[in-house]
């Protein structure tokens, strides 16, 4: 019975730290680049985007706009980002717009998910729209690595490692609790 416990102890803190190993834990990649376009309208861009991800995971690639100087403009100011890339998924799709206000950051975010064991190039754009004109204010590549885990989408894996870490850790409790239950007569 001790030995039982012991072993299904063992099980569960080996699928514990499995579980654990399926957590990306990869930096992100950020950079931040100053621009200023024919206009005349300057400001910071910060992307931040992941440099691995697990297949089939979900991560964030994000595009914050700062220090934007566009307080002399007569007309609705709007700035339009769109990432295009071969990801599986990329939500939201196309372009995205928002009209700005001076002073307030904006910030861009799209969710994307990669389903193979591959390097996925794609590139970031952003627009500002002023007094009629559209000009180009980012146009930047950037390259996200999706990996497999022990070769298979991750998703597979850590659905096993916590179904055998809830069964270990039941098989412990039962064991420890049947021993307390009816103790031995050493």
């Amino acid at each position: 019975m001790r030995k039982r416990s012991l072993i299904t102890a063992s099980l569960w803190v080996l699928c514990l730290g499995l579980l654990l190993s399926t957590v990306p834990i990869i930096g992100r990649t950020r950079v931040e680049i100053p621009f200023t376009n024919p206009s005349g309208y300057s400001g910071n861009v910060v992307l931040s985007f992941p440099e691995r991800v697990f297949a089939g995971d979900r991560t964030r690639i994000s595009a914050t706009i700062s220090q934007l100087d566009v307080e002399n403009l007569l007309d609705i100011v709007r700035l339009t980002g769109r990432l295009e890339a071969g990801f599986d998924e990329i939500e939201p799709s196309g372009e995205v717009e928002v009209n700005l206000q001076p002073g307030s950051p904006i910030r861009f975010s799209w969710k994307v998910r990669t389903a193979k064991n591959s390097t996925y190039p794609g590139n970031l754009w952003l627009w500002l729209e002023a007094n009629g004109s559209r000009d180009l204010v980012l146009a930047r590549e950037l390259t996200l690595e999706s990996r497999y885990y022990l070769g298979r989408p991750v998703k597979v894996f850590r659905g096993l490692f916590a179904m055998l870490l809830v069964v270990s850790g039941f098989v412990f409790l039962f064991d420890h609790h049947r021993k307390n239950q009816f103790p031995s007569n050493k």
